[in-house]
């Protein structure tokens, strides 16, 4: 985001940055303008797990996957789940498994 805006401000229309960059010309003209300075803005939906979390579960998948035991999406899911309830976070907008 911040790469889109300094070339807005240098002068590149918002219309062909935000193509380069999928973001919507409106959005990259309002930060542009600093209409949200002071916010701490975020793009997405909030993460559940910490970037330690994230890590730690890619480096599982790979161990498991190298000794011949890939993890399947459900199972990913699952341990996903497991480790977010663990952290305290009981409240999951969306089910991590289906079904």
């Amino acid at each position: 985001m911040a790469e889109a805006i300094s070339k807005i401000e240098k002068g590149q229309s918002a219309y062909k940055v935000s193509k380069v960059y999928g973001i919507p010309p409106s959005t990259l003209k309002d930060h542009a303008r600093g209409q949200y300075k002071g916010y701490d803005t975020s793009f997405g939906p909030s993460m559940l797990l910490t970037s330690e979390q994230e890590e730690s579960l890619v480096q599982y998948l790979l161990h498991m996957s190298e000794r011949g035991f890939p993890l399947t999406r459900v199972m990913t899911r699952r341990l996903a789940g497991e480790i977010i309830q663990c952290a305290g976070h009981h409240q999951i907008h969306e089910p991590l498994i289906s079904g």
